[in-house]
Order: structure tokens, then sequence, then C-alpha cells
């Protein structure tokens, strides 16, 4: 019983990449039973994280080993966003202060495992919205063992845009949004057509026209509603009447 148990672990670790946290859900989607997963526990092929969560003996699964789990074993859209994206996958804040905190974003009725919530404590902050459509601008991240769902530099763009002046200063992300200089203009027009945060697209288009990059003229404007009525975003700032903002940092 205990040889035909091993093998059995053995061939169902085979199919979970390594590196990543392992469901009990996902387990018992395998025909593991909760009494099958103590005694591979207890014989030390599996690892209990927290209570729901497992990992493979002497592995320590890190926050995109645990996204994973979250996307593929609990069907949960949450992906690493904003100015982690930039960093940790588009090298665009390499020259800005370091930030240790992940950026998670996911659709404002998403509830997060509570393994995730008691491993992955204050390494992380979840941004519920449905500011974007939860698919739109997304594509596959290729990691070692496995791939993730991932914002496309675009999307990742105005997700950061999103989380000014809170999580981002507008001098920051205005220097991110003015070191790109290169993007796919008709995702990017389409993300901006299907978003629903004003601020959002307001601070893109008068980021990048002040800045002049050159994928700016290729938007068509026309087809962006950014609404009316002024906002603020920092106080004793400059008005751009244009795009009926007040900030300051664009010089």
């Amino acid at each position: 019983m205990t040889a035909q148990n091993g093998v059995n672990i053995k061939l169902i670790l085979t199919k979970i990449p390594s590196g990543t946290v392992i469901t009990a859900k996902k387990l018992s989607s395998m025909g593991i039973s909760h009494s099958l997963m103590r005694f591979y526990e207890t014989s030390g092929w599996i690892t209990r994280i927290s209570n729901g969560a497992y990992v493979r003996l002497n592995e320590k699964a890190d926050m995109n080993g645990a996204l994973y789990a979250l996307q593929n074993n609990c069907n949960l859209s949450v992906h690493q966003g904003a100015q982690s994206a930039l960093k940790n996958i588009y090298s665009k804040m390499h020259y800005l202060k370091n930030e240790n905190v992940i950026h998670l974003f996911a659709p404002s009725e998403t509830k997060l495992p509570a393994w995730f919530c008691k491993v992955f404590e204050g390494q992380y902050i979840l941004h519920l919205t449905n500011f974007l459509p939860a698919e739109t601008g997304m594509i596959e991240h290729n990691e070692v063992n496995y791939s993730l769902a991932v914002p496309s530099l675009e999307r990742a763009l105005l997700e950061m845009l999103y989380l000014v002046p809170k999580n981002i200063t507008i001098q920051e992300a205005y220097s991110i949004t003015e070191s790109i200089q290169s993007l796919k203009t008709a995702l990017l027009q389409s993300l901006l057509e299907n978003c629903s945060s004003i601020k959002v697209k307001r601070l893109l288009l008068c980021f990048a026209e002040n800045a002049g990059v050159q994928w700016f003229t290729a938007l068509n404007a026309i087809k962006i509603d950014i609404g009316s009525g002024i906002r603020t975003i920092e106080k004793g700032g400059r008005f751009y009447e244009k795009y009926n903002l007040v900030l300051s940092g664009l010089e």
C-alpha cells in the first residue's frame, strides 16, 4: 500500500511544474483524498505551507509559483501588474526607487484563498478593479518551468497610471511613460477605448503628448472618451487645459 502510494505521488508530481504551489484542490481533482495528502506529507513527498497548499519537499514557491496556482488551479484572473510588471517583466523601472511589494490586479469580485493571504502577507497589494476588461491585453509569459498570464506592456502602463498618485508619484509615472518609445498602438488604442477610468485615459494622453513620444501620434484621440470637468491629481499643480488635468512634474 505504501509503495503504491509512493508511485502515485511520483506520477502526480511529474504533472505539476517544479517551483509552484500545489493546492489541495488540485490534488483532489487528481484523485488524491485528504487522508492520502496527509500520508504524502508525513512520508516526506510534499510539505504543507498552509492549510490547503503544499510544495514539493525541499522546494519553496515564490510569488510567481503561487500566481501559477491561483491562475491554473484556482481559476482566478489575478496577475502581477502596473509598476511591478513594468519592472520585473519589461525592465522599465531600473532607474527608479526600489519597490519590494508586488502589485496584483484582479476583477473586483475576486477573493484570494486563505493560504495565499497567509503565506504572502505583507508582500503584495491587491487592486480589485474592473477599469479594464479582464482578458484584454493579457499575454503568456514563460518562466523556467511554466507560463503565467501577465499584462502586455501597454496594459501594464495603464495599470500603473491607475495607481497615480497613491502608489506611484506623478513624476515617476511620467518618467516611465516618457521612457517607453515603442509599443503596439493598435492594442493601446483598444485598451483606451475600453477603459472606464477617465483619470487613466487623461494621464496617458497628457503624458504622451507632453513627452513627445512617437506612438502618441498614432492614437485616435477622437475615439477615446475622456469625460468632462476638471480632475485635480495634485493640488497646486499646473492646469493642462486640453485634458482638464491639474498636476505637476512633467517638466
